[in-house]
Order: C-alpha cells, then sequence, then structure tokens
C-alpha cells in the first residue's frame, strides 16, 4: 500500500475554507428527565454532585441547579463529612442515585448519622438501576436521626418512561408526587426547592 502526502497547496486551500460557526451549547439532561427538579438548589445552597446524570451540572450555565465538585461512586456524602468540622458552612446538598445508594452510598448516610453531620441527602429514585425494592429502602431510611435529611425523588428515567408508555407497558401519568422525609424533629414546612 503507497500512502501519498497531500500537496502543500491542497492543505492551503482546506485551512482556508470557512466554516459555520454553530452556538454553544453546555450539557444538559434529556427533555422531562427528573434530574430537571431534583437537582435544583435553593439560594446560597452548596451540593456536590455524584457520577452519572447529575455530573452535567458541573458545567451547566443554569446556577440553580451548579455542583462545587463530585465524589467517587458509592462515596456520596463522604468528603462533606470529613470536611464539614473545618469549615464556615453548616450544612451541604448531597445527590446520590439509587443504584449508588445501594451499591455502597448507604454506609456514607450511615456515617453522617453516627458522625451527627449537617446533610441533605438527595436521592433520585429512578427504578432503572436499583436492585432491592423501595419498601426495604424506606424502612431502612427510617433509622436516620440528627441532621441529616433526606429528599427522595421517586421518578423514573424519562426515556425509559416514554419507551414504557409507548409499548403499552405503562400508563400515562395524570398525576405527580413528591415524597418528602425528614427524621424528627419535623421542621415547621417544606424545605425551598426551587
Amino acid at each position: 500500500m503507497r500512502i501519498t502526502r497531500a500537496p502543500v497547496a491542497e492543505l492551503d486551500s482546506m485551512a482556508a475554507r470557512g466554516y459555520p460557526a454553530f452556538p454553544a451549547r453546555t450539557p444538559n439532561f434529556c427533555s422531562g428527565c427528573p434530574h430537571s427538579a431534583s437537582t435544583a438548589l435553593a439560594e446560597g445552597q452548596v451540593a456536590f454532585g455524584a457520577p452519572g446524570c447529575a455530573c452535567f451540572n458541573t458545567v451547566t450555565e443554569r446556577p440553580e441547579r451548579h455542583i462545587d465538585t463530585m465524589t467517587q461512586y458509592g462515596g456520596e456524602g463522604l468528603p462533606w463529612i470529613g470536611l464539614a468540622p473545618y469549615t464556615d458552612r453548616s450544612h451541604l446538598v448531597q445527590h446520590v442515585g439509587d443504584g449508588s445508594m445501594y451499591d455502597s452510598s448507604y454506609l456514607s448516610v450511615r456515617w453522617a448519622v453516627a458522625t451527627n453531620t449537617r446533610i441533605t441527602f438527595k436521592l433520585l429514585w429512578n427504578g432503572v438501576m436499583a436492585a432491592v425494592d423501595r419498601s426495604e429502602f424506606l424502612r431502612a431510611a427510617d433509622q436516620l436521626i440528627g441532621a441529616v435529611t433526606m429528599l427522595i425523588y421517586d421518578e423514573s428515567c424519562a426515556n425509559e418512561r416514554r419507551r414504557r408508555i409507548k409499548r403499552g407497558l405503562l400508563p400515562t401519568p395524570t398525576q405527580y408526587v413528591l415524597h418528602w422525609w425528614c427524621p424528627e424533629p419535623a421542621p415547621v414546612g417544606p424545605p425551598a426547592l426551587f
């Protein structure tokens, strides 16, 4: 096989071509994705991310969803548990997915409880990755006490939900519910999510 080199003039003409500029767009969630709601932060809140779709929040142009750093799969909450005693910030939000929760993140939640760390875990239960049923998790969540709060967003992945509806495996939804769970003592009202 013989390899030929393009003449310099041809390369120069290729370099001189004008190409249209396309507007830049940062990565974002799929249309209807539950991460659009579950990752929203109240003003002044700081959040850490987790592997998976939530990592888009590191580059999003939407400040109400921005995360400051990421942690490894299964280590959600651990960096804050170690950092919390050495900072003036009193609270942090940690995003976590159901698959990660069942892999090993539940140990991080238990450690946060044991160390009385002020943290809110935002758990997106999309039902695609989790291998354990919802009732088993809720029984375990009842053991949380102290400064740890868990918000559970029980909504399936938008693309997976559309596939199931299209195949007749899932009815078209007519209502949406946000389950809010907090250990005793309960706050006066629901948290500011948006």
